[in-house]
């Protein structure tokens, strides 16, 4: 293997989704997102 991965990072960004699978990832991004602060805030608060 060497070091970076041109393919498949080319193909990461040349991947189109469709339209509703991009809303669909969109909210679960924000939702991974908000969680990820709640429990950084949680683990502050403790």
């Amino acid at each position: 293997m060497k070091g970076v991965p041109v393919a498949s990072s080319r193909d990461m960004h040349g991947w189109q989704p469709e339209p509703h699978q991009r809303a669909q990832f969109l909210v679960e991004m924000h939702r991974d997102s908000k969680m990820a602060k709640g429990a950084a805030k949680d683990a502050a608060s403790n």
